[in-house]
């Protein structure tokens, strides 16, 4: 039985992986961490995987026997939050307050600020690696900015903000899980005061607004803090990471650089082809079988964990032509699964299709002769948080 994930990288060199598993069927028994799951490497089958309520996110805890200690630990990880854990119909009821919070309109009203801050972030300094002195500062500002006007945190208070944001981030897998907890708990309780304080005195903010509705006002103070903290805490690594391999695999096929440089209408195609041949993770949130369901050409059993597989799904030969060929003009770029699919479609995911467009907008105005000054170095693989990222991405101009 292959082990999984695979340790190989760049990931665009991983479809050969993908293609001696392909060969067993569109469904595959592999070993995550010393236990067999079934992990999906087609289109229809992840689809359905991603969709189907008999397949859980809320019952993926606790693990059951025959799993694997290592295997129990990295649940805990997989375990994302209240809204990506939960099942109908407590799912639709938190989705529907978080639309009345982060709606697309509010997204549209940012993305001037968006471009500004990317721009300000280029004005501190000449790129050299583009991920660490680019992406990753830009984002926390992004994030910070975006925190304080869905709660309409007065200047006064966006120091305070600033800090427990720092908090938020610094955890690792290095992290014991006492200080992960500690720092849950403090920040928990700081967003919470944040989220009384605007039913108590409402602005004109995004929260404010929310509020006047009768589900989202329903909602208690610490499912809202948690909504908030997904959001937030959802698009600190994943848009860095978007963005920098965006960068990557247009400078990789400069003919493409040079077309978005003449012509900026192909950049959100761009981007959503880099999406496809390049996700920020590798699989989907893993899901657990409350009964037997045929999936593809195998049954899964009841209690049988399952991988929805973004990645091998990205590159399905009978979804995609020439799947490995960085192509943004192919028609179906946007088919792929790296912000998820059905109820648990990523909230944000309009908010990180335009940052990535609007950054590189800005970014090929500015440096239209952007080049890379070096291969990039790559994060060791996780098993985890299954997050392909690199660690630098070194360009010059």
């Amino acid at each position: 039985m292959r082990s999984y994930p695979f340790s190989r990288f760049p990931v665009v060199d991983l479809p050969g992986d993908y293609e001696e598993l392909r060969a067993q069927g569109s469904v595959v028994r592999v070993s995550h961490l010393g236990t067999p799951v079934w992990l999906t490497l087609g289109q229809q089958e992840t689809r359905k995987v991603l969709t189907d309520p008999r397949f859980s996110r809320a019952r993926l805890r606790p693990e059951r026997p025959g799993e694997t200690p290592a295997f129990a630990e990295m649940l805990k990880y997989d375990s994302v939050g209240l809204l990506g854990d939960a099942d109908q119909p407590d799912h639709r009821r938190l989705r529907k307050a978080l639309t009345l919070w982060f709606t697309n309109e509010y997204v549209e009203r940012l993305r001037p600020e968006i471009a500004r801050l990317f721009a300000a972030q280029l004005d501190r300094d000449s790129p050299a690696d583009f991920l660490n002195d680019v992406a990753r500062p830009f984002v926390d500002q992004l994030q910070f900015r975006l925190l304080w006007e869905m709660c309409g945190v007065p200047p006064s208070g966006r120091n305070e903000a600033y800090r427990w944001m720092q908090h938020l981030f610094k955890f690792d897998l290095n992290t014991s899980q006492e200080e992960i907890q500690a720092i849950a708990q403090r920040c928990d309780e700081y967003f919470q005061s944040l989220i009384q304080a605007r039913r108590e005195a409402p602005g004109d903010d995004p929260l404010s607004i929310a509020l006047t509705d009768p589900v989202f006002r329903a909602a208690t103070n610490q499912e809202l803090a948690w909504l908030l903290l997904g959001i937030i805490r959802g698009g600190y690594n994943t848009t860095p990471t978007v963005l920098s391999h965006c960068v990557w695999l247009l400078l990789r096929n400069p003919a493409w650089w040079e077309k978005l440089v003449l012509d900026h209408s192909l950049i959100p195609q761009a981007a959503e082809e880099a999406l496809r041949l390049q996700p920020p993770a590798e699989r989907n949130g893993m899901r657990r079988a409350l009964e037997d369901v045929v999936v593809g050409d195998v049954t899964i059993r009841t209690g049988d964990v399952v991988i929805p597989g973004s990645m091998p799904a990205s590159y399905d030969p009978d979804h995609f032509t020439d799947p490995a060929q960085f192509d943004p003009l192919r028609p179906n770029s946007n088919q792929h699964f790296s912000f998820g699919h059905g109820p648990h479609f990523c909230p944000g995911a309009a908010m990180g299709r335009y940052t990535v467009i609007d950054a590189l907008t800005v970014l090929v105005t500015r440096f239209p002769g952007l080049r890379l000054a070096g291969e990039p170095s790559w994060l060791p693989n996780d098993h985890m948080i299954p997050m392909r990222t690199f660690d630098s991405l070194p360009v010059a101009w």
